[in-house]
């Protein structure tokens, strides 16, 4: 391989790389940058798409084959094979069988004890819970592997240009995500995750996509700082494209990227640009950033973006963080096994969490890395950290003017971004974070060319070196033999993900995901003893599939096991509250046996994620029978979930003695401030009364209102708008309630006539018609006469109207007319029957037909029911 070698700037001093790379070290360029090309391009997001991932994968095993053959007798790095020997470390530990004595007494394996006694362990166990996700996350790491050790290999000028082709890359994104906001196409997002509207360019994440750019940024610079000062050109092209990734920063409106930018600008004057420093340099750069800042802020974009550092208390990962600490707790010190994040989070996840959509990473990586590796994934951890400050001490401590130095220094910056980022969420969990990652960090080494000259440092020296002695062929072949589990797993996900199992199992016996859809197949085709075995087989593999034991559970009651069926289903239960079918099999068990408290739990688990709700709803409504049930769903709704409006407006008696305990259960929500407000509630109460239970309405709503006067069986409560908006208006059917609309400005004056009564006043510009207030009635059958005061405005006759329905029919008890003609108060009479049936709920409203251009306006006062004469 052709050496690197350099020219010195006679305006700068810099050394620059110049010889353009030889034949062979051309290979060694287009295979890492097609690496990197294609990591980027098809692994931007941690979701598992299974072709994709195992495009990049077989990529890796040839680039890692071909660098490890042509580097056979070299002297690499000890470092590099020690940083190397780390990361692999701690799914191989997991993997490896250990004592079953020892095994059964591992934190947070409980569960996975009873599910191997139950179905057989079969196979001694390891400290991964799902060895098959383990696995597959050993072999996602070739990625990086095979990008660390390509690009320790390339000289410094091949490196130069694998930075250019990361500048690419990223500049490509930015375009892609102006594409994205700029045409509204859902077709240009490239994962199914990625969140619409937002510039996530070819990432799933616009976290991910701004740490891109922030590294962008830098290696721009870098680059910048690399070319020679004659070449303006150059260096106001790198400049120009470091401003374009910033502003793309301020387009994602990641919080953590604006963040990590301001660092990073901040850190990157100071490594490449400190021989430069002066007071006086210092005091005009401080000048131009005001500026610049000055400028930056007036922008729409830029201020939005950072409005959004005064939504850090509403984040919803700080709950997630809490949960997870928890989750860590119980696996530790074994952890749970890489790559089982999801199951293992879902096995301990609080009830009160639990929503449509899962959590499917920790948003901190060193976290989550201490749940699934624990003590060993912590103490590795701070051997790569050790491992990375001998780099950088190494590279900050030689002299600035060395090329290698400046890719070694935005390197490290590089990956300080990660590391940083990897607090708040995850960027390292996909195959385009692993792939940048491990570029920069072989970039933290000398050319592997260079290893061996004289003036070189511990680390990366002859003696601080290894050089291999086994036949390059021998590296190559076994190299390569990767590419065979690779393939199976792939191909394997592949076939899942199409609904062929069985093929899929035949790939890739070792995957449970397999085996559990094979063994649904079965089911379906009532092959009961090959669902259990297959499903069994699932389970030992990984004791995390509740699908697994579901199936079981199902084929068991199928051939008249109920026993060993409900032990599969109980131990489903164990692993989380994410099973509709499981839950729904626990809620109508706990209902059958009078157990409330698990019936309330399993019940609430399927209504927050949107299952099974008919079947909840007509449960829960049974329980509120028994002081227990009212007592266990009250526990529930303490949480405030979003289904409690919901059920309270299902409510609906079919008897006086389901009514008067629904009376009981909104009074205890009453007395502990559960009770939801709106529609929900004057639903349940229009259910009391056409279900003819007006009295218990009217007892309870008195209850809710110690302070409440008037008797809306008779009069009109609040006639004279004396509590109007008012916190006085508590809770129930009875008084007026508004409905919201921007169209209708109500205010509440004084009368004209210095009477210091209060009135209703109405502004209305609707567009269509509209409720303006409304008040529900509880009238007996009868005849009544309906008074009230009005001062109508300009354009209230065509448009304002008093209105008396039955609820819910609609049913008109009187025409409405149109109000009064002058600017007088005047009071209106209108005479009206209840019928005997049909009507024991009633509304009365005032509503506003389409207003006029410039509106229409009214004053109200003083409604008020009396019994008609005549």
């Amino acid at each position: 391989m052709q050496a690197d070698t350099a020219e010195r700037d006679p305006d700068a001093g810099t050394r620059l790389p110049h010889r353009p790379p030889g034949s062979t070290e051309r290979i060694d360029l287009h295979l890492a940058a097609g690496l990197l090309a294609t990591a980027v391009l098809l692994g931007g997001s941690s979701g598992a798409i299974p072709a994709r991932g195992t495009v990049i994968e077989l990529l890796s095993v040839l680039v890692l084959a071909w660098t490890l053959w042509r580097s056979a007798g070299r002297r690499w790095p000890r470092t590099a094979w020690i940083a190397c020997g780390l990361v692999l470390a701690i799914p191989v530990l997991q993997l490896v069988p250990i004592p079953e004595a020892l095994w059964v007494q591992l934190p947070g394996h409980q569960t996975a004890v009873a599910i191997a006694g139950f179905v057989g362990n079969g196979q001694r166990p390891s400290i991964t819970l799902d060895s098959n996700a383990t696995w597959r996350a050993l072999l996602s790491l070739v990625v990086p592997a095979a990008m660390f050790l390509s690009v320790i290999r390339l000289s410094g000028a091949s490196r130069v240009l694998l930075l250019r082709v990361l500048v690419a890359l990223a500049l490509g994104s930015v375009v892609l995500g102006i594409l994205q906001i700029a045409s509204g196409s859902q077709h240009l997002y490239l994962f199914h995750d990625a969140v619409r509207g937002l510039p996530s360019g070819v990432f799933g994440n616009r976290n991910h996509q701004a740490s891109f750019l922030v590294i962008a940024a830098v290696a721009s610079m870098a680059l910048a700082h690399l070319a020679p000062r004659s070449d303006m050109v150059s260096r106001i092209s790198y400049c120009g494209l470091a401003a374009l990734f910033a502003a793309g920063v301020f387009a994602t409106a990641s919080r953590a990227g604006m963040a990590l930018l301001a660092l990073s600008a901040l850190l990157l004057l100071v490594m490449l640009f400190r021989r430069h420093f002066s007071w006086k340099v210092m005091t005009v750069l401080g000048l131009v950033v005001a500026c610049v800042a000055i400028l930056i802020l007036k922008n729409e974009v830029v201020r939005d973006a950072l409005s959004r550092f005064e939504m850090l208390a509403d984040a919803g990962r700080y709950s997630i963080w809490r949960e997870a600490f928890v989750t860590a707790e119980a696996y530790f010190p074994s952890g749970s096994g890489v790559g089982t994040f999801v199951n293992s989070y879902q096995a301990i996840e609080q009830l009160d969490l639990v929503g449509p959509a899962f959590v499917n990473r920790a948003h901190n990586d060193f976290l989550e890395m201490l749940i699934e590796s624990g003590i060993l994934g912590f103490g590795i951890v701070l051997a790569l950290m050790v491992v990375f400050a001998v780099r950088a001490w190494s590279i900050l401590t030689r002299r600035d003017r060395e090329p290698d130095n400046t890719l070694g220094r935005s390197a490290l910056l590089a990956i300080l971004v990660l590391i940083l980022h990897s607090l708040g969420d995850y960027p390292l969990r996909s195959f385009a974070g692993m792939a940048v990652c491990a570029m920069f960090a072989g970039m933290l080494f000398r050319p592997l060319v260079a290893s061996a000259r004289p003036d070189a440092r511990a680390g990366d020296t002859p003696g601080g070196a290894i050089r291999s002695s086994v036949p390059a062929s021998a590296i190559a072949l076994a190299a390569l033999l990767l590419a065979v589990p690779v393939a199976q797993a792939g191909l394997s996900d592949v076939a899942v993900a199409r609904g062929n199992p069985e093929l899929a199992a035949t790939l890739w016996p070792g995957s449970a995901d397999a085996a559990t859809g094979r063994a649904e197949a079965l089911l379906l085709k009532k092959d009961y003893d090959g669902a259990i075995a297959s499903a069994s087989d699932a389970l030992r593999i990984s004791s995390q599939r509740s699908r697994a034991l579901r199936t079981i559970g199902l084929a068991s009651i199928a051939k008249g096991n109920d026993e060993i069926g409900e032990t599969a289903f109980a131990l489903a239960a164990r692993l989380g509250w994410r099973d509709a079918l499981i839950q729904r099999w626990v809620f109508e068990r706990s209902l059958a046996k009078g157990d409330m408290v698990p019936a309330a739990q399993a019940g609430d688990a399927m209504l927050r994620q949107g299952d099974q709700r008919a079947v909840v709803l007509r449960g829960f409504s049974t329980m509120i029978a028994t002081p227990a049930g009212r007592a266990a769903l009250v526990d529930r709704l303490a949480s405030k979930p979003a289904w409690t409006g919901s059920f309270v407006a299902s409510l609906d008696p079919a008897t006086a003695q389901e009514g008067i305990a629904y009376t009981q259960f909104m009074t205890e929500l009453a007395a502990d401030g559960l009770l939801p407000d709106g529609a929900e509630v004057q639903a349940f109460f229009r259910n009391q009364i056409s279900a003819g239970h007006v009295a218990q309405v009217v007892e309870t709503w008195r209850r809710l209102n110690p302070d409440a006067k008037g008797d809306p069986t008779r009069e009109i409560i609040d006639g004279s708008f004396d509590r109007f908006g008012s916190d006085g208006a508590g809770n129930g059917p009875f008084g007026w309630t508004v409905r919201a609309t921007p169209a209708i400005i109500l205010t509440t004056d004084m009368r004209s006539d210095l009477s210091g009564d209060p009135v209703l006043t109405v502004k209305s510009y609707a567009s269509r018609r509209s409720t303006v207030v409304a008040q529900m009635l509880a009238l007996r059958p009868g005849r009544y006469r309906l008074d009230f005061d009005v001062r109508p405005g300009d354009g209230a006759q065509q448009s304002l109207r008093v209105v008396l329905e039955c609820d819910p029919s609609r049913k008109r008890l009187f025409r409405p007319g149109e109000l009064p003609a002058g600017p007088d108060w005047t009071t209106v009479s209108v005479r009206f029957a209840i019928p005997d049936s049909g009507c024991a709920a009633q509304a009365l409203r005032v509503v506003s037909e389409v207003a006029p251009s410039d509106g229409a306006a009214a004053s109200f006062d003083s409604f008020r029911l009396s019994p008609a004469t005549d």
